[in-house]
């Protein structure tokens, strides 16, 4: 927009000097008609990318609501005990075995993050607040975090569930990875996610 301005600044300042010199209207036309196309050109095209930018908020703000839902389901599912272990801390809650088996396999889908994918694409990313910004580098982090592991359950599983030579102790391990190895990520999720809606939201409101 500055550069705008800056045009229009331009432009006027021509315009005099074309009068002050008594240059013919019909002279400077054309120059004026030039200028005016490149102006809206450009006044167009950041009007576009404005626009671009409040369309890639909306559905960043409805792709996270859509994952928080996901994210509260799963834990609304687990049992209580370990909900509320894993609400206090989620990085390294500690389980006794019986409260492992309470948990059930998880295989979570991957979350979606086409949005996310896009704004970055479209190389818009560097409109969005700073802090902002660095949230949604970091949700998005967890949220591939928790893609991964969920693949590597599916993986350890399928080991698991047929007839292997694993030691008891490993066969142990992966059958509780299979049941507790999202649920952190799945936990910072609910407790990050929240605030960058809010984020967006706010931005939403300003623009």
């Amino acid at each position: 927009m500055n550069f705008c301005l800056i045009i229009i600044s331009k432009f006027y300042h021509w315009i005099f000097y074309f009068i002050r010199e008594n240059i013919m209207i019909e002279t400077i036309m054309p120059i004026i008609y030039v200028l005016l196309g490149f102006l809206l050109v450009i006044l167009w095209d950041q009007y576009k990318n404005k626009q671009k930018i409040k369309d890639f908020i909306i559905n960043l703000k409805n792709e996270l609501e859509n994952n928080l839902e996901r994210v509260k389901n799963t834990i609304n599912e687990l049992p209580s005990a370990v909900s509320i272990k894993l609400t206090a801390n989620s990085n390294s809650a500690n389980f006794t075995a019986e409260e492992i088996l309470t948990i059930p396999f998880s295989f979570p889908k991957p979350f979606v993050t086409d949005t996310w994918h896009s704004l970055i694409m479209s190389g818009l990313i560097s409109n969005i607040p700073k802090d902002t910004l660095k949230k949604l580098y970091k949700v998005y982090d967890i949220h591939f975090s928790a893609d991964y592991l969920g693949k590597l359950t599916v993986e350890l599983f399928q080991i698991i569930s047929v007839r292997n030579t694993l030691d008891p102790q490993t066969s142990t391990s992966f059958n509780q990875f299979c049941r507790v190895g999202v649920l952190s990520q799945i936990f910072a999720l609910s407790k990050q996610i929240p605030s960058v809606i809010e984020d967006l939201k706010h931005i939403l409101n300003d623009k």
